[in-house]
């Protein structure tokens, strides 16, 4: 996905992009809920969020893979 933004958008940070994933944990739970998910499922997506902007965080460190 991040191969695909870089191809269509030359100003695309992956940094920046970290950063808004991050930036989920400011909505509350009523921002996900509006959408049908339940709150344990709220949570679930924000921990993938989370979990990605790690991911990202950590492949700067071990070379550019891009997923």
């Amino acid at each position: 996905m991040l191969a695909l933004a870089t191809q269509h958008d030359a100003g695309f940070d992956d940094s920046a992009f970290t950063v808004s994933l991050r930036a989920v944990r400011r909505l509350p739970e009523a921002e996900f809920t509006a959408y049908g998910l339940s709150g344990s499922e709220a949570q679930a997506l924000v921990g993938r969020m989370l979990a990605w902007a790690g991911t990202l965080d950590g492949r700067g460190k071990k070379g550019d893979v891009r997923s």
